[in-house]
């Protein structure tokens, strides 16, 4: 879980701005006054922790929903010579505590500052001035541990705090060990020496790797208290010198898993999310836009029957008055294409002219039957029919009393046998050589057996590989239809229903979650965002919202919860579960204004600029 965000000199923040977040944050205010700001400082650090670069178009999270411009562009005033500032306070992951150092830590807290200043491209040429790290601090538990910061000489510069209490404990951990009371401030000392000393590298967000040069280790014994020579405390020292290396390399180490965790637990929803076409599979999963769209969800819908059941019980709770369904499609005329192509591929074009001069439904006449014989038969029987209607001079000429009817029994009452009678394949032989049609048809029957097997796998997969639709039931009359048929608000609804039912652990940045939805919904998202934040799924909301119906949803089961007249099987929500934001725009930039909750859910604080109160406007 994060639980600050704090940011200065991005986009629509000049000062810095603390953003506390729990377990379903709310950002309110006006349009185009910071709001998404918040959200965009996440997709921000997120690219830059896994990209390695902060110089940010469309941050890898949001595809082109959401455009940066780059730090000329997203920097405070578009002044690059501003320093960003950004911090990011979350838990400790269970892995991380398993570490040295670490073992009781709770909280993480990370702060960078990224500047285009200093860089080694003209100061004139924006386009080529790109912003690198400056300086990056760590604190575990409210007290700071590591700082480090880029010197002159581009190399990076480091410091251990000698006080914190894990780095304390260590050392007197180690001198315990080693059976030297007196060692603990060596152990500590030995530890802050080789921080300074270390080698980082480049460095973007945080360093994941570090060095440490064998000349300094072995120079650690100039650390030995004076006078004493081949004592305990100088065999301690050198066992000492063995292992911290190692500790302090897994030390960084593990501090960057713990924040390359926390920020790949953000997913993110834009504020326009994607009406799927009639057939969703189109939708490729390559696009960059493929979570944030909303296009990630429908195919889940489809693949995930537990997925599908459970939105539609969240359509029940919040009355909506559809069932979501996957139905497979029919499209005879993209089966007789692709049938088209493979028998043209094949050189065999007989058996599609076949099916469409007889007037043949595909979809019937080769629907899957079991262990999918009927296809089987199917194409086989075609395939002897196209021969005795284009070579009919075969049985008329050697056999006339043996049909085709005599085929297709042989073919029933042996199920797989597939092989020509044997005078049919010495009469082919027989034909004259030079003759195309005779050639092909002799190359197709070569192998009969061969032949219609490939003929039943390929149509057999035509038909499993059809595409699938998501239809929704009206529960009323049984209609089925598309949501392409029906409001927009649903199709605005289901990508996060999806979310909050198939994500566990994540923080999901929403942007108007609300987005077309009647306000009777807009209130019942309220319940469905306490479910998943503090059911069994424990995910994190962010939400940059203009509803009023969603929020007092949520005041109102803080008010119950107070009162204990939650409904029956309600998850329980308190105050300390709910944060309210508002962003007030200003000429130096905007403010985060954090707006109280009290116990029994009412807003401790007045709302700013009057908003929500146009309704009392209108109605006095």
């Amino acid at each position: 879980m994060i639980h600050e965000i704090t940011v200065a000199n991005f986009k629509a923040f000049a000062d810095t701005q603390r953003i506390p977040l729990r377990p379903i944050t709310l950002i309110f205010g006006k349009n185009s006054g910071g709001k998404s700001s918040i959200l965009h400082s996440l997709l921000l650090a997120h690219h830059a922790q896994q990209k390695g670069s902060w110089h940010v178009g469309n941050p890898v999270l949001a595809g082109t929903s959401v455009d940066l411009g780059g730090f000329h562009n997203y920097v405070h005033g578009h002044d690059d010579k501003r320093t960003l500032k950004l911090a990011l306070e979350c838990d400790v992951p269970p892995f991380c505590r398993t570490r040295p150092f670490l073992a009781e830590a709770k909280v993480a807290r990370i702060e960078v500052e990224v500047a285009a200043e200093g860089c080694e491209w003209r100061e004139d040429d924006v386009e080529r001035r790109r912003p690198r790290l400056v300086s990056c601090s760590v604190e575990v538990d409210s007290e700071p541990l590591l700082s480090l910061h880029r010197a002159q000489d581009e190399v990076w510069r480091a410091e251990l705090s000698p006080e914190h209490p894990a780095v304390v404990a260590f050392g007197e951990e180690v001198a315990m060990k080693a059976g030297s009371s007196d060692l603990a401030e060596i152990v500590t000392e030995m530890m802050r020496t080789l921080v300074t000393t270390a080698d980082f590298g480049d460095v973007v967000f945080f360093p994941g790797r570090v060095s440490f040069a064998g000349d300094l280790i072995d120079s650690l014994n100039l650390l030995e208290p004076p006078g004493k020579t081949q004592s305990t405390e100088s065999n301690a020292q050198t066992w000492a010198k063995t292992v911290l290396s190692r500790i302090m390399g897994d030390l960084f180490a593990t501090l960057d898993r713990c924040f390359s965790t926390c920020l790949q637990q953000v997913e993110y929803l834009g504020p326009l999310r994607l009406v799927p076409d009639r057939f969703a599979d189109e939708t490729d999963s390559s696009d960059p836009n493929w979570v944030s769209s909303g296009a990630s969800a429908w195919q889940v819908l489809k693949q995930n029957k537990d997925q599908l059941e459970k939105v539609n019980g969240l359509f029940e709770q919040m009355k909506v008055p559809y069932a979501l369904e996957v139905k497979r499609i029919a499209d005879e005329t993209s089966i007789l294409d692709s049938i088209q192509s493979y028998v043209r591929d094949r050189a065999e074009p007989r058996l599609l002219r076949e099916l469409a001069d007889l007037g043949i439904n595909p979809e019937e006449a080769l629907k899957l039957g079991d262990d999918d014989y009927r296809a089987y038969l199917w194409a086989n029987r075609e395939l002897y029919a196209a021969i005795a209607k284009h070579y009919h001079s075969v049985q008329v000429q050697h056999d006339p009393d043996f049909t085709m009817d005599d085929a297709e029994r042989e073919v029933l009452e042996n199920r797989i046998d597939l092989a020509l009678p044997e005078e049919w394949a010495e009469w082919i032989i027989e034909f004259p050589e030079g003759n195309p049609k005779v050639e092909a048809i002799q190359a197709d029957l070569s192998d009969p057996e061969a032949k219609a097997d490939g003929i039943r796998n390929d149509i057999i997969k035509l038909l499993k590989d059809r595409r699938t639709e998501l239809r929704l039931v009206d529960i009323e009359n049984g209609s089925s239809v598309s949501p392409r048929d029906v409001g927009i608000g649903i199709s605005q609804l289901i990508p996060v229903l999806v979310h909050a039912c198939a994500s566990r652990g994540k923080l999901i940045a929403v942007e108007q979650p609300e987005l077309h939805l009647h306000p009777a919904l807009q209130a019942e998202l309220g319940d469905v965002f306490i479910e998943s934040a503090l059911g069994p799924n424990q995910n994190q909301f962010v939400l940059e919202t203009h509803s009023e119906h969603l929020i007092l949803r949520l005041l109102k089961r803080i008010r119950e919860t107070s009162r204990n007249t939650l409904k029956h099987g309600s998850l329980p929500v308190r105050m300390e579960d709910v944060q309210i934001l508002y962003v007030e725009p200003g000429s130096e930039g905007s403010t985060v204004r954090e707006l109280g909750i009290d116990a029994q859910g009412r807003l401790v604080d007045n709302w700013p600029d009057g908003f929500f109160e146009e309704r009392l406007d209108e109605l006095f």
